[in-house]
């Protein structure tokens, strides 16, 4: 004998036989049941390092002209190349390619035994902001690029314009260091570059030459055009270093100035030039020191 219970649930699962035979019928899709979300903070699979904060995004600015410095980079790491039209395509500085973000060319800052700059040998700036290419070429209103760093979490920060006038065989590089912390701080200041003179990387003469404040590093080849490069100081109290390219990163390495070295000179061998300040910043003070990159070709 049936009692209420069982024919209550018989009515109950005629009903939903019914119910799905109605939607089956009718062609309605099934009622989903609700998901358990899991939020596991995860990257997706595939996810690049800079999607997770972990390496820097390295971008650049181009400063381009009818020259004769036809082309300037200038990364947001303070790196740096430049194209002199009578050359044909390619950088002046090692190894050659057109971007300064794979080049041997920029600025370094040593403070507390710790070297920080655009080159892998070094720790990594951490890049804060890069304008765009602003003004007309001319005197009054040159091409400007101004490019932010801070140097680790060492309360340093580096402001750097990139300048160029149209029609000059040089560019201006106008750096200051900020002391955004709350102690004095002892640093030197670099600013280097490995030589690619006509498109070759060992055929290059070390050597100096006259700058307004006195000596100053310079390369040159002459194979098979006569062409020249040098870091002219704008701000006194520099040292420098020209002839073989390890000299370039043998006082950073260690965080002391350059030398005035020139070793060797006058000789065919693989070169680069190098300019340096040392100097200290008290807490909310800022030093600034000024350079020029020249290149002329014949």
């Amino acid at each position: 004998m049936m009692t209420k219970t069982n024919y209550l649930s018989a009515a109950v699962a005629l009903l939903a036989t019914l119910l799905a035979a109605t939607l089956l019928a009718l062609g309605l899709p099934d009622v989903a049941l609700p998901q358990e979300v899991v939020d596991n903070n995860k990257p997706p699979a595939g996810a690049s390092d800079g999607q997770v904060g972990i390496q820097q995004v390295l971008e650049e600015r181009v400063i381009t002209s009818n020259g004769p410095l036809a082309s300037i980079w200038i990364g947001n790491n303070l790196s740096c190349q430049v194209d002199h039209e009578g050359n044909g395509p390619g950088g002046e500085f090692y190894d050659g390619q057109p971007s300064a973000l794979v080049t041997d060319c920029g600025t370094l800052l040593a403070v507390d035994g710790t070297t920080y700059g655009p080159n892998s040998r070094y720790v990594e700036f951490t890049p804060v902001s890069q304008s765009e290419v602003v003004g007309r070429g001319t005197e009054e209103r040159p091409f400007k690029v101004t490019t932010v760093v801070d140097v680790g979490d060492t309360g340093l920060r580096i402001t750097q314009t990139d300048s160029y006038v149209v029609g000059r065989n040089y560019y201006t590089t106008t750096i200051t260091v900020k002391n955004l912390g709350t102690s004095r701080q002892d640093v030197v200041l670099y600013h280097y570059g490995d030589c690619y003179l006509n498109l070759t990387d060992g055929n290059t003469i070390g050597k100096r030459v006259e700058s307004s404040l006195g000596r100053a590093p310079a390369c040159e080849s002459t194979d098979p055009n006569e062409e020249e490069l040098s870091l002219l100081p704008r701000s006194g109290g520099y040292t420098y270093h020209a002839g073989y390219y390890q000299g370039i990163y043998d006082a950073p390495n260690i965080q002391e100035p350059y030398e005035n070295t020139c070793e060797p000179c006058r000789e065919v061998v693989d070169s680069g030039v190098g300019l340096s300040w040392e100097f200290s910043i008290g807490p909310g003070d800022s030093k600034t020191r000024t350079l020029r990159t020249r290149v002329v070709f014949d």
